[in-house]
């Protein structure tokens, strides 16, 4: 606790509210914990505990602003203040200034090199810029002094499976249960590990976001050559092209797991389940099917498209004028600095929609409000919208109209991932520090044979990946790929 300089009535009174804070903080109220802390500010405006207690409320309620001004107030206090370092660099990270933040982080470790947070935020801060082995680094070090520390086992994993360390990855990964509370439905039978399935039943369940799900499931024909019997729990959106990519498979329709839609997907941790011999989250299958290179299927596609759907999607785009039909899609990523990294500046996209021989076809999903319209004025060559088409809750019809497209064009989100699976071709557009699926340094993609990439090499420089771009779409064949 620290020590405040006031008459003896106000200390009392500013301790109060001080303890009365960190209650709050503690149950993971922030708001009430920063109402709290600013009680006590007038009586101990000059603590600098007080001041970093104040900016690390306001930084767990979303107000990294706020949190940035009141960290800084308690370092010019006292610079010795290592918490206070490591929250004022989560927050510059939060604003988008990955400099000061990783600068901040460094600060942090340097004044208290035994606070495993500041080692942990140090590595998160070092992943996100892609800079992968220094982050894997700070992240053991993190784990020697906390061993049991289930954020910095996953987020460890991200940095391994980024750079190729498959075995080591997926054993990290193990521990994204105990560091995302509810992400898993978990039944009452055992957790395969890799055991026999000959002659019984697995139920496997989907995880974490659209994308994720869609990525994990090309695992599923494996436990389906293995198995009796596979249950698939999925997404509701998903059914139906499970239920035809997996026929001999059992698929069900749960609750939404996306992450877009904000849903609770383990808020039921222990559920009534059908009868069977094991059971396992996707993300986990690959940890026993891909835990080498050679154990991704270089096959086009699992998924397959709507017979009927795809024919009418063919005759409306033998509308469109000859050539190219190329799908797009500009949006991506889960709060502002994720969407920031993720997705380019709109007007960037101009010069590529201009290319000549190609029809442009909105696949973006989602009500997007004034990005809409902004991608719109930014892109006056004009991309043709279907109005009929719902691509965030509709994707069957979705999957339809992008089976039938010569190309899809996107950012990482998860229409690279559905379009991918279709076998359709995608070229997706990725920041320097790209989402550990894509992995580092390559321009494929084991989980998709469909799939190329185009990276940034420098943080921010979209220019070079549009060049490329353009510059590939200008010797892509004019030709329909072959429906083979």
């Amino acid at each position: 606790m620290p020590q405040f300089q006031t008459r003896e009535n106000d200390g009392l009174l500013t301790l109060r509210w001080v303890q009365q804070g960190d209650d709050c903080l503690q149950k993971g109220n922030a708001p009430h914990a920063f109402a709290n802390y600013q009680q006590a500010l007038p009586l101990a405006a000059g603590s600098a505990g007080l001041q970093a207690r104040l900016g690390e409320a306001a930084l767990r309620m979303g107000q990294p602003q706020l949190a940035v001004e009141h960290l800084q107030r308690a370092l010019a206090l006292d610079s010795k203040l290592a918490a206070a370092a490591t929250n004022l660099g989560a927050s510059w990270f939060a604003l988008g200034d990955e400099e000061q933040a990783l600068a901040w982080q460094r600060r942090a470790v340097e004044i208290d090199s035994a606070l495993p947070v500041a080692w942990l935020n140090l590595g998160e801060t070092l992943r996100e810029r892609g800079d992968n082995e220094e982050a894997i680094a700070a992240f053991d070090t993190a784990l020697r002094l906390q061993p049991a520390s289930p954020i910095a086992h996953y987020n460890r994993a991200l940095a391994r499976l980024a750079s190729g360390d498959l075995p080591g990855g997926w054993a990290d990964y193990e521990w994204r249960g105990l560091a995302k509370p509810n992400l898993w439905r978990v039944g009452h039978a055992l957790r395969w590990n890799g055991n026999s399935l000959a002659g019984r039943t697995i139920r496997v369940y989907a995880e974490q976001g659209l994308g994720t799900e869609l990525l994990f499931a090309s695992c599923v024909s494996d436990l389906m050559s293995r198995a009796e019997h596979v249950r698939i729990e999925c997404e509701p959106r998903l059914a139906r092209l499970f239920g035809r990519a997996f026929p001999r498979a059992t698929v069900q329709a749960v609750a939404s797991t996306s992450e877009e839609a904000g849903s609770d997907w383990g808020k039921h941790a222990r559920f009534a389940q059908p009868e069977c011999d094991f059971e396992s989250p996707l993300g986990s299958l690959p940890r026993v099917l891909r835990s080498d290179w050679g154990d991704f299927p270089r096959r086009r596609h699992y998924l397959n498209a709507d017979p009927a759907l795809a024919q009418r999607w063919r005759a409306r785009l033998a509308g469109l004028k000859p050539g190219l039909k190329i799908g797009v899609s500009w949006l991506g990523g889960i709060g502002t600095v994720d969407q920031r990294r993720r997705c380019p500046h709109l007007a960037e996209w101009a010069g590529l929609l201009a290319a000549p021989g190609s029809s442009w076809v909105n696949v973006q999903y989602g009500a997007n409000g004034a990005a809409d319209d902004e991608f719109r004025a930014a892109t006056p060559q004009g991309v043709v919208s279907f109005a009929d088409l719902d691509a965030r809750n509709d994707l069957d019809n979705l999957a339809a109209l992008l089976s039938e497209l010569d190309l899809v064009i996107t950012v990482d989100n998860s229409t690279a991932a559905l379009a991918a699976a279709l076998g359709t071709p995608t070229w997706v557009l990725l920041p320097r520090a790209g989402s550990w699926r894509w992995f580092t340094e390559r321009n494929d993609s084991p989980w998709f044979a469909s799939i190329r990439l185009f990276r940034q090499h420098t943080r921010g420089d979209w220019g070079p990946v549009f060049a490329a771009t353009q510059a590939a779409l200008l010797a892509h064949p004019t030709r329909r790929r072959s429906a083979a």
